[in-house]
């Protein structure tokens, strides 16, 4: 059966459709008869070269149709009605090579086509390869005794897998209700059909115009399935949550903790937010909500339990934190994500100190400073702790980031020590890990009688992981400190003049062989911390 058309005749509906199609060619109508079957709408109307859909099966379509004054120049087009079941041939469906099937939940069955149901999903596919060696193994049919959703849902994912190519869904379909996308994404994960799902949440979506909530609603729904599949039906996904949310301005396209379910899927959503077009009541409500975020920013960014974000950067951090190692093992995602992170902004710590290690890991010729990037993660993350000498401490700080307890030869890429001197640094944070960072080479490297004094030495004459452009940074500070006296509420910078530094200045004073440069700047770093170098001559 072909389609069919009739000229001044269309179909009264209570909403306008949300989608129109260009439809001023003959391959602008096939486009617009594929898309129509895909989304199970019985018939789209064409008035003045534009298409628009008729989201209702094909009987109801008929039925409804009108030759009225307002359809004139209009035609309508109807899809053609699936085959019926007695038109169909039987074949062996015991075989890879089958022809018909028979698929049974509760009182529902559902005869198909093997060959369609293999095309359009893995778990079909997979059976017919191995002889439903997990149905019931009676001829010719497949049982399901439990189905994700129940019948209605069996109903409604075995009308779309079983339609026939060229031919309507027919009922259940179409989607009208977002609910029932939340219920066919189950049975699109269990079936492994991802195009299923993406039929049903565009079905639902571009049948009639949807307000915010329902569309983030179910941009939630493909962001969290999205996560079960992979390759081509994966993008396919992705691509239609960015159509989706592309009908959000800036202002409503909100950030919640269910987007974040994925990797590949939030990042997208950040992409679209990023692009998306900004309105005078969104600038204003944006604004507002980033004074909030800055006044409470120390209390918020601790809560990891929270509804949504009030900036992209919070939710990039997040994303970061729950999809590390696939970012970390993706360059242009990871790449991608930093474009949404805002170093200005504090990241809370120990999030702050991984997120900064995976920009210093990023080693791009031509790329941006990510080194930089790292710095000033670390510096703003480190400088909003509550209790920065603990956070200091942190594995993922002094050997992620610094190296301590890694040898000289590793291949990843460690934060200078010169960072420690950054204005945000606290210094107490910054002593524990100079110590930790000196003592892990002297344990690791001193040999015979070359020993570990010896290696912290040789690291402040040859400036190894810039020790000494630090050392040569926080010298106006104690210079300044040994003569007003006192010091910050945020730390005291006699705090970098650490045990090590002190047992390496012996070891120069006791050699006689060291640059008179070198002996001058640890004497000047450490005389007034120590109380004047007692014991050392």
């Amino acid at each position: 059966m072909d389609w069919e058309i009739f000229e001044g005749q269309d179909v009264l509906l209570d909403e306008p459709p949300g989608k129109t199609w260009p439809a001023a060619s003959e391959a602008e109508i096939l486009a617009c008869r594929e898309e129509c079957l895909a989304l199970g709408y019985g018939a789209f109307a064409v008035k003045r070269s534009v298409a628009s859909p008729r989201p209702l099966p094909r009987a109801e379509v008929l039925d409804r149709k009108l030759a009225v004054f307002w359809a004139r120049g209009t035609a309508l087009h109807v899809a053609p009605s699936a085959p019926k079941p007695e038109d169909q041939s039987e074949g062996d469906s015991t075989s890879a090579n089958a022809r018909f099937v028979v698929i049974r939940h509760g009182e529902l069955m559902r005869r198909a086509s093997a060959e369609t149901l293999a095309a359009k999903s893995g778990y079909f596919e997979a059976a017919f390869r191995h002889d439903w060696s997990d149905g019931d193994r009676e001829e010719g049919s497949h049982t399901f005794e439990a189905f994700p959703g129940g019948e209605r849902n069996f109903e409604l994912a075995l009308a779309w897998l079983a339609a026939e190519p060229g031919f309507e869904v027919g009922g259940p379909w179409p989607i009208s209700q977002w609910e029932d996308v939340r219920e066919i994404s189950g049975a699109a994960t269990y079936l492994d059909a991802p195009r299923l799902l993406r039929a049903a949440a565009r079905s639902w979506r571009l049948a009639l115009p949807r307000n915010k909530e329902e569309l983030l609603r179910v941009a939630a729904i493909v962001v969290t399935a999205s996560l079960q599949f992979v390759g081509a039906g994966h993008d396919l996904l992705i691509e239609d949550l960015q159509a989706m949310l592309q009908e959000l301005p800036k202002h409503q396209l909100v950030l919640s903790e269910e987007l974040l379910a994925a990797p590949a899927a939030g990042l997208a959503v950040l992409e679209v937010r990023d692009a998306a077009r900004q309105t005078l009541v969104g600038h204003i409500r944006t604004v507002g909500g980033w004074v909030n975020s800055v006044i409470g920013g120390s209390d918020r960014a601790r809560n990891d339990a929270r509804s949504s974000f009030a900036t992209p950067h919070e939710f990039a951090t997040q994303l970061f934190a729950r999809h590390g190692s696939y970012f970390e093992d993706n360059l242009p995602a990871l790449m991608c994500l930093f474009r949404h992170i805002d170093t200005s902004m504090p990241t809370p710590e120990p999030l702050c100190f991984s997120l900064a290690a995976a920009a210093a890991a990023i080693n791009e010729e031509g790329k941006e400073d990510f080194m930089e990037l790292a710095r000033n993660i670390f510096e703003h993350g480190i400088g909003a702790s509550l209790d920065p000498a603990q956070a200091a401490a942190d594995e993922a700080c002094v050997v992620g980031l610094f190296g301590a307890g890694t040898r000289q030869a590793s291949p990843r890429r460690l934060l200078s020590l010169d960072v420690l001197a950054r204005p945000l640094v606290p210094p107490a944070a910054a002593a524990v890990i100079l110590s930790r960072v000196l003592s892990s080479w002297a344990s690791g490297e001193s040999k015979g009688d070359f020993d570990a004094a010896g290696v912290i030495l040789a690291g402040v004459v040859s400036n190894r992981q810039g020790l000494r452009s630090l050392l040569e940074a926080v010298l106006p500070r104690i210079a300044e400190r040994g003569a007003a006296g006192g010091a910050t509420e945020w730390g005291d910078c006699f705090d970098y003049a650490v045990p090590e530094l002190r047992a390496a200045f012996a070891w120069a004073a006791a050699d006689g062989h060291v640059a008179a440069e070198t002996l001058s700047l640890l004497f000047r770093i450490l005389f007034e911390p120590s109380g004047g170098l007692q014991g050392i001559h």
